[in-house]
């Protein structure tokens, strides 16, 4: 998540106040989401199949866009063989080197 952002009062206010409410329980999980978020930190949602992983980013996904449009939210179907340049993408060894 961009930091600035979290400057925004609107933001701010919209993560202190939710809910989640399309997470059923996981109190627990629920506060630390909304403290990782309010704190400016990127999240990792790592589990088995069928947990709410999906539910869990859309529901942050929601609460963000219902106040702010610029939002960057990226959703990234991870998998075994998923590598840094997956992510980021290559890196020129030439340049690289050069800089």
């Amino acid at each position: 998540m961009d930091v600035p952002l979290l400057k925004n009062e609107k933001v701010r206010s919209a993560l202190a106040q939710a809910e989640f409410a399309h997470i059923i329980g996981q109190e627990a999980t629920k506060r630390d989401l909304k403290s990782a978020l309010l704190a400016g930190r990127n999240i990792i949602i790592v589990g088995p199949p069928g947990v709410g992983k999906t539910t869990v980013a859309k529901s942050v996904a929601d609460t963000i866009r219902a106040v702010s449009s610029s939002c960057p939210f990226v959703r990234v179907q991870g998998s075994p063989d998923l590598t840094a340049e997956d992510l980021i993408g290559d890196i020129d060894p030439v340049k690289a080197l050069a800089h």
